[in-house]
């Protein structure tokens, strides 16, 4: 049994886990609380030098009556080169325009991207990529903009390393590198997609700000969190957790209908030729996860909320959401 099974199934009762994709011997992973979040799709796209995971969240406890249009949070999680250097920042830099990419072709809702970025300063060319001025870019919520590596000014947001002794071959020599955060599509951040990031609530447990070059055991005492807690950050890892507080309000959305899948294949046609044209492929499953016979529904017209994949005339399958009103009537989402 691997590390992630072990895990998986010491919290299986209360968290659940995104699948699994392997990636040499350090991978990304996903866990998230089924009673708020429900799977819609996940994937990993290959970038230099480690994947990039995507999973694509829905909350299961939205009013569809009151509100139809589905609120959705697209997760990524990364983990960039390491090390200094311009042959390790170019490395950085070809992963984080791979990602900006992913966003400016595929525009996905309420995005956050979340992992290790081994970033040592703000003017580093993957940082200043990712938050480009353009209609893509990423928001750094706590805007912090500097030199990060081994600079007390930065105390408060440093994530590595809470240890000053060797073990389990992680790093050493105490919090002085911002490695670890997370960055917000303007949606989110304006809270115009349905979902809003709460002002000041970015934080990092475990750091206090007074454990500049310093184990978080060190004096003086931490108190940020329970002593369990920082104990457990201590022998958990060489970096520390960010967190990042955000509220839902599926108000701010609105359905449309007849939303375009593609400049070639309107939603109305993809229903109309469903069983006409076997260049139409299509695919669905409810809330629940289950995978249902979409022909049938759209034919008898059975109400409900579905997740359709839809490929037409060989483009790449486009995601969207599908009601049926208890009235017959069809809606229809990105």
């Amino acid at each position: 049994m691997s590390a992630y099974d072990s895990i998986a199934a010491a919290c299986e009762s209360e968290w659940a886990f995104g699948p699994w994709y392997p990636d040499a011997d350090i991978s990304n992973g996903v866990m998230y609380n089924p009673s708020k979040l429900g799977l819609a799709s996940s994937f990993a796209f290959q970038t230099l030098p480690r994947k990039t995971h995507v999973y694509k969240f829905y909350f299961i406890n939205q009013n569809f009556n009151l509100y139809p249009d589905t609120v959705y949070l697209t997760f990524l999680s990364v983990h960039f080169k390491s090390s200094q250097g311009s042959t390790n920042e170019n490395t950085r830099l070809i992963q984080a325009t791979d990602i900006y990419d992913y966003i400016r072709v595929f525009h996905p809702s309420n995005l956050a991207l979340s992992g290790d970025y081994n970033l040592y300063t703000s003017s580093e060319p993957a940082y200043q990529k990712l938050i480009d001025s353009g209609a893509d870019r990423l928001d750094d919520p706590i805007n912090r903009p500097g030199n990060w590596n081994n600079n007390s000014s930065f105390a408060d947001i440093h994530t590595q390393s809470p240890r000053t002794t060797s073990f389990d071959g992680g790093v050493t020599g105490g919090l002085d590198d911002r490695f670890d955060f997370i960055l917000l599509r303007p949606e989110i951040m304006n809270g115009t997609g349905g979902l809003h990031y709460i002002n000041n609530t970015y934080r990092v447990p475990g750091n206090d700000g007074l454990h500049f070059n310093h184990s978080i055991l060190d004096l003086p005492v931490n108190e940020s969190v329970p002593d369990s807690v920082l104990q457990a950050l201590h022998a958990m890892s060489d970096h520390l957790p960010v967190i990042l507080d955000l509220e839902f309000d599926p108000s701010q959305v609105s359905t449309s209908l007849g939303t375009k899948l593609n400049q070639e294949c309107d939603v109305y046609q993809l229903i109309n030729m469903i069983d006409e044209n076997p260049e139409y492929s299509v695919g669905a499953v409810d809330l629940s996860g289950r995978e249902v016979d979409l022909r049938n529904i759209i034919k008898t017209r059975i109400s409900g909320f579905y997740f359709v994949s839809a490929k037409c005339n060989s483009v790449k399958s486009t995601y969207f959401k599908l009601q049926i009103t208890p009235a017959g009537d069809l809606l229809f989402s990105q």
